[in-house]
């Protein structure tokens, strides 16, 4: 049995970089990115393709790969869920690599969002019935709509919330309680602290993208539609994030506790990961006390490999 030739889109993001890292490991790749040169280092010998997808003739040059699989990750990050302008261009991305797969025969695997579950109770289930209200959301569904035509087949991967070492932009709660910690300073908690998030790390999303390539490669009878969730299946709120924080750095810094409806104290992460376990095999190996340790390493320059995350090799 040949090994699928694998074609991986927004190789310069989060997900991408530790799905490079692995699944090259394995297969022959092509990294697709808007820059001149791959970012990461693999250990293996990676093709790299300088490519802008909004470019439909240079994504079309793309076919001379013969990919058996396209993992795409690219795609814009909004400021806000609003914003227009971001899901457009991201539906735009979208339908080229919809034409990519469609011309070259490729499945796809594409990277959604849990954020389709919005205004929906939990525990969330790929089954449930979807109205998602945010701009973001609805484009992330349009475009899994899009990918489940294809004659070649298409598995969307609804992602919670991701992080890890080679995060670009270190944005967001995790790596704010993080910086704040080490500095000493107070950590501001908005409402009371009991907004819940799933956090999943990277790692663990691009071995969830490695067990489906092989499945699909094994024709072990995994469908290739339909949609999964990828997450740790573990949601934490805020004061529970923050003392984690606190605990890992031995940091004194008190909780700072400043009120409003900005914390969305209503809001809870249920996420089922359930049929990922049962068709796929996969559930999460690190857990948020690895994940939190590791990169407070990473701040402190101590790691000596940011691919290898507590058990995970």
């Amino acid at each position: 049995m040949s090994l699928p030739r694998v074609l991986i889109t927004g190789v310069d993001g989060l997900i991408g970089k530790y799905t490079v890292r692995l699944l090259s490991s394995f297969f022959p790749v092509l990294a697709v990115s808007r820059r001149m040169q791959v970012a990461v280092a693999t250990g293996n010998e990676v093709s790299h393709a300088h490519t802008d997808l909004l470019d439909s003739e240079e994504v079309g040059k793309l076919r001379d790969f013969r990919a058996d699989v396209i993992v795409h990750l690219a795609a814009s990050i909004p400021s806000s869920f609003e914003d227009e302008q971001v899901a457009m261009t991201n539906q735009s991305i979208d339908a080229n690599i919809f034409n990519l797969a469609k011309e070259s025969g490729a499945s796809v695997i594409f990277c959604s969002s849990v954020s389709v579950y919005e205004n929906r109770q939990g525990p969330w289930s790929e089954s449930m019935t979807l109205a998602p209200c945010s701009i973001y959301a609805r484009s992330k569904l349009d475009s899994e709509k899009l990918f489940s035509t294809l004659e070649s087949g298409a598995l969307s991967i609804r992602i919670a919330s991701p992080y890890g070492v080679v995060e670009p932009i270190r944005k967001g709660v995790l790596f704010h309680f993080l910086r704040e910690a080490v500095a000493g300073r107070a950590l501001t908690l908005h409402g009371e602290g009991l907004r819940t998030q799933d956090f999943i790390h990277a790692r663990d999303i691009a071995n969830a993208i490695l067990k489906i390539v092989r499945f699909w490669n094994k024709d072990t009878g995994l469908a290739k539609r339909g949609v999964l969730n990828i997450a740790s299946g573990a949601p934490v709120s805020m004061i529970e994030l923050a003392q984690l924080v606190l605990k890992v750095t031995n940091s004194s810094s008190p909780l700072h506790f400043v009120g409003g409806e900005e914390g969305g104290d209503d809001y809870r992460s249920a996420i089922s990961i359930e049929q990922s376990a049962h068709l796929i095999d996969w559930k999460p190996e690190i857990t948020l006390l690895d994940g939190v340790t590791h990169l407070l390493k990473s701040f402190e320059g101590k790691n000596e490999d940011w691919f290898i995350v507590g058990r995970a090799r």
